[in-house]
């Protein structure tokens, strides 16, 4: 059984169809006197899972939704029995475009009868709109005039001219400092480098970067600061000098291994 009605006569748990369009389904979940909850249908499909235990394939139908609230006065199509429905209540059966649904018009409301005079007061005739006055033609405004200067009091003293501005005279430059004398390396202090090419020409013969080390220390010319591998830091300056100098470098790379001074 169908019946058609607001939707505040439909009970909780009650489906219906929108009545403007029956395809759109739902329940009624709530209500109150300002909205009613209602699950909107959808629509019911088969839903195929695996069973992990057993492996076997079962088959079951789901209904989707979602939940919204309603005006209580919405027309729909309640599934079931609805109960007593007033009368002025009742959902009015109107005929929609396309839908094809037809019902007997109500009753025309009463014409509304002006109000009576009060009693010792005459019948006036009703008058149109007061006339809108007439306006002035506008005339443009004057330009105001700009206020006279005050004349000149010659009792009232002119301000004294301010004194020009005089620049301060630029402090002398700084006298520029006198060219520092060159320092002298002091006795037994030298580079490892100038270390080196002491020992070669005192012993005239090839050495490697092992030995000038040794040699160094032992006449105290110079010794490691306390590097693990001086050989191999004096070896690789000695190469470096002789690859950015060339022939004018003061070390010479023995053929036989070691080096010697360029001028040998």
């Amino acid at each position: 059984m169908s019946t058609t009605v607001m939707l505040q006569h439909c009970q909780p748990g009650q489906r219906f169809k929108l009545f403007c369009d029956p395809e759109v389904k739902g329940t009624v979940l709530r209500k109150s006197d300002c909205s009613v909850t209602v699950k909107v249908s959808g629509g019911i499909r088969d839903v195929e899972f695996e069973d992990p235990k057993t492996g076997e394939k079962r088959t079951f139908r789901a209904e989707g939704g979602r939940t919204t609230n309603w005006s209580p006065n919405t027309e729909v199509i309640a599934e079931g029995d609805v109960g007593e429905v007033p009368a002025d209540d009742a959902a009015p059966t109107i005929k929609r475009r396309g839908r094809g649904k037809t019902a007997e018009p109500g009753p025309a409301p009463a014409p509304h009868a002006p109000a009576a005079p009060p009693p010792g007061s005459e019948a006036q005739e009703p008058v149109g709109p007061p006339a809108a006055p007439a306006e002035a033609p506008s005339t443009p405004n004057p330009a105001p005039t700009p206020p006279a200067a005050p004349a000149a009091d010659a009792s009232t003293p002119k301000p004294k001219p301010k004194p020009a501005a005089t620049r301060k005279p630029a402090a002398p430059a700084p006298a520029p400092e006198p060219p520092k004398a060159p320092t002298t390396p002091k006795e037994g202090k030298m580079s490892a480098l100038d270390a080196a090419e002491k020992v070669l020409g005192e012993e005239a013969k090839p050495l490697t970067a092992k030995e000038l080390v040794d040699i160094m220390a032992a006449k105290g010319y110079w010794s490691s600061p306390g590097g693990k591998t001086p050989h191999a830091t004096l070896n690789s300056a000695i190469m470096r000098k002789i690859k950015d100098k060339g022939d004018d470098s003061r070390f010479a790379k023995h053929p036989e291994g070691g080096f010697t001074l360029s001028i040998l």
